[in-house]
């Protein structure tokens, strides 16, 4: 799937997705040769029988951009050995700040509640607002145009000191993407913007709103410990020379039981940024 538009995508987005696949699943491991144009030409008219040369080296420009490859003068193109993050957001919000469209103006969108609401504790943990923080809330479902089938559902928040008594708390959706009604409304531009993303099960309204399979749901939200089941990892740096002195280490360790007062236990959500690893509390869940 591309990071937008999925099977509605351009060819050589969908082109470069595959081979993006390739490259991060080890088919195509650092340090290796791209096949020749001819050769990705006859693999990929199998699913895009007019598909044409420029078309190909585009989708492979995409990827060079992206710093996945680069191209060694008379040789051939191969898999770079240290990938660098790209900031894709760039295109997308230039592009939706020249037209004045949605940013995800190819879906269908619904908003299911705007109002005032108290900012949830993983939202103020951000930084963004402050704990118990009155807000603007606007939820939204977004739907395939021509399935119906639910693609996102997500909840964005504003301060009131910014859309208090606007449009923004009604459930029109809004004529542009939010960030510009929030440009016109406060009269400042945007600079920078940060993403963090986190992984949890969906909850049983969620799975309802995004006709999720029984088998991605969470019918029960933890309310206490006795209800958690942690998983626990252990995690070591990979350093320099052989791991096997390490891997040895932690099979030979027997650690016996500890015993401790503890009054609540933290459900942590994981975030990793190239190399940055973080970890942040979801929730508290006390100990009976």
């Amino acid at each position: 799937m591309t990071y937008e538009l999925g099977a509605k995508a351009p060819k050589y987005q969908r082109i470069a997705d595959e081979l993006r696949r390739d490259i991060r699943d080890g088919t195509y491991p650092a340090g290796e040769r791209l096949p020749a144009e001819t050769a990705l030409l006859d693999r990929f008219r199998a699913q895009f029988p007019t598909l044409s040369l420029p078309t190909l080296r585009q989708a492979i420009g995409l990827l060079r951009s992206e710093g996945l490859i680069g191209s060694r003068h008379g040789v051939g193109t191969f898999v770079t050995t240290s990938h660098r993050l790209q900031r894709r957001s760039r295109k997308r919000y230039g592009r939706v700040r020249a037209d004045w469209q949605l940013l995800t103006s190819h879906l269908d969108h619904e908003i299911l509640f705007a109002g005032h609401t108290t900012v949830p504790a993983h939202i103020s943990d951000t930084g963004a607002f402050s704990p118990g923080e009155e807000v603007i809330a606007r939820q939204r479902l977004l739907r395939d145009k021509d399935t119906g089938r639910p693609e996102e559902l997500g909840v964005s928040y504003v301060p009131l000191a910014i859309g208090a008594g606007s449009y923004l708390e009604q459930t029109d959706v809004a004529p542009q993407a939010l960030f510009l009604c929030v440009e016109e409304l406060s009269g400042r531009r945007y600079a920078y913007a940060r993403d963090q993303w986190t992984v949890r099960a969906a909850g049983p309204d969620e799975s309802d709103l995004l006709s999720l399979a029984s088998q991605d749901r969470m019918h029960e939200q933890p309310e206490t410990i006795a209800h958690y089941r942690p998983h626990v990892s252990v995690a070591y740096i990979n350093a320099a020379g052989p791991a096997q002195p390490i891997v040895s280490a932690l099979q030979s360790a027997r650690p016996g039981p500890v015993t401790t007062a503890l009054g609540s236990a933290s459900v942590l959500t994981f975030h990793r940024d190239n190399r940055i690893y973080e970890w942040t509390a979801a929730t508290r869940l006390p100990i009976d």
